[in-house]
């Protein structure tokens, strides 16, 4: 059997240009446009986004998980791009999920808001990039409780 999913962990801010205040509307196109690229490319992913930074675990065909990577550092809305981790895997982590949005105010887009299964999808993503996170720097990290710290260790 192989591994054949490919998985990208990164960091990234909002580019400086772009207002806080255009935060909804900006999640909205990135889940608009997103989800229908990665549903076309087969790809699945979580973002995660708290103020300016964001994190996102991007899992599907190398060609296409490339190819995504290569747009994302293109795009208007990030900047300072930082892959945290790339590997390998035998099945995916966010199957069904072409693009899940998990923002500042607590809300998530792209699973269905009576699913109870808000809670899990964020604790799956911030256990996968801990995990990551650990062994990128080979040694255990500090419990976390959102995406800020991950994106402060991530940086150290």
């Amino acid at each position: 059997m192989s591994v054949n999913i490919k998985e990208i962990i990164y960091t990234s801010e909002l580019c400086s240009r772009l207002s806080l205040r255009n935060i909804p509307n900006i999640l909205a196109s990135i889940h608009e446009v997103g989800r229908r690229n990665n549903f076309r490319d087969r790809i699945t992913s979580v973002l995660l986004c708290e103020a300016r930074r964001f994190v996102q675990v991007i899992e599907g065909p190398e060609i296409e998980v490339d190819n995504l990577m290569e747009r994302l550092y293109c795009n208007e809305h990030h900047q300072d791009i930082r892959v945290v981790s790339e590997g390998w895997n035998w099945c995916r982590g966010f199957s069904g999920h072409p693009l899940t949005i998990l923002n500042p105010w607590g809300e998530v887009l792209g699973v269905n808001k009576l699913d109870e299964s808000n809670n899990a999808v964020a604790d799956a993503v911030r256990r996968r990039i801990l995990h990551r996170l650990r062994e990128q720097i080979g040694r255990p990290c500090p419990n976390s409780s959102g995406p800020e710290r991950l994106i402060q260790k991530a940086r150290a």
